[in-house]
């Protein structure tokens, strides 16, 4: 009975598909995951929001400014310290998001511009959603 499959399928909502890539040096204070969650994610729709996240724990490549490779935030040191870990644990439960990759390791840029490595992370993240829809097709 495929046609009442199509018809079941149009009378849905539509989904809203969130998908947060880059550093997760940012994303751990508490300041920045409470607004993604109270501005972003608390949405007024027939469907919340589903949140998929690709996080990069590894250092950057510097971006131009002269020592940035050796500056801790560039590094993230501090992730994989108690204190770290603890912030990551208490995102990841307040944003509650639907999958996550963690990408470790030294960024790499793209195209040998450094802020190009985003678009690759932008990619998984689309993997990520694409993964989720089929796993969950009613």
């Amino acid at each position: 009975m495929a046609g009442g499959r199509a018809l079941d399928e149009a009378a849905r909502p539509p989904r809203l598909a969130i998908c947060l890539a880059g550093a997760a040096r940012g994303l751990i204070l508490p300041t920045v995951w409470r607004s993604i969650r109270d501005t972003v994610l608390s949405v007024s729709v027939a469907n919340p929001p589903t949140l998929f996240l690709v996080l990069s724990t590894g250092a950057e490549e510097p971006r131009g400014r002269e020592g940035n490779s050796e500056d801790d935030d560039a590094e993230q040191t501090y992730l994989h310290s108690s204190e770290g870990a603890q912030l990551l644990a208490a995102t990841l439960n307040a944003l509650q998001p639907a999958a996550v990759t963690f990408l470790t390791g030294r960024s790499q840029p793209s195209c040998g511009v450094p802020a190009g490595g985003q678009f690759s992370k932008w990619a998984e993240c689309a993997n990520l959603v694409r993964d989720y829809e089929t796993r969950n097709r009613d």
